[in-house]
């Protein structure tokens, strides 16, 4: 596979979990620090995902999902950010 092709299949992934996280909690429209509260909670779970594969030996598909939504949170911030610079509201 082509790095492009990855990259792309990445972004897939995660324009999926942002569709997702819209499906069961619908636009938010937060703070930044509530962001970025949500942001670490979600790398804290992949943190843990890693460490439950490294130690267990278990493949690393868990931790792979969990950066996803990492990304898919980032992603969320990223458009409230530009919603509210540009003042549309939800």
């Amino acid at each position: 596979m082509t790095d492009e092709a990855r990259q792309a299949e990445v972004m897939l992934d995660v324009l999926a979990e942002r569709k997702r996280q819209d499906h069961i909690w619908g636009v938010q429209d937060n703070l930044a620090p509530i962001w970025l509260s949500r942001l670490m909670r979600e790398v804290g779970e992949a943190a843990n995902a890693l460490n439950g594969c490294w130690f267990s030996g278990r493949d690393l598909v868990e931790y792979r999902q969990q950066l996803v939504k990492v990304a898919a949170v980032a992603v969320s911030a990223v458009e409230d950010y530009d919603r509210k610079l540009a003042g549309d509201s939800e």
